[in-house]
């Protein structure tokens, strides 16, 4: 399981941007609708650590709502069972 928070720091001469942390590594990702399946993979689901919910994607793996700034989130990965 990974645990990431969103600190969040804007770019007053650009486009708005948050610090994404991934397993204490720093990311900067765009705000807005974020994709977890690119980010990630096809087998991820984000949880909302505080509410516990899952963050609801669309087929293409984007999120519905941008990721709440200062949130934090658990990557979780699902398993892909196959019935032979």
């Amino acid at each position: 399981m990974l645990f990431w928070c969103i600190s969040g720091i804007g770019d007053p001469g650009g486009a708005a941007r948050s610090t994404v942390f991934i397993n204490d590594v720093a990311f900067e990702v765009a705000v807005g609708p974020f994709n977890v399946r690119e980010a990630f993979g096809d087998d991820v689901v984000l949880i909302h650590a505080s509410s516990g919910q899952p963050v609801l994607t669309n087929q293409w793996g984007l999120t519905l709502h941008s990721l709440q700034h200062g949130a934090c989130y658990y990557l979780v990965r699902t398993l892909a069972l196959a019935l032979v």
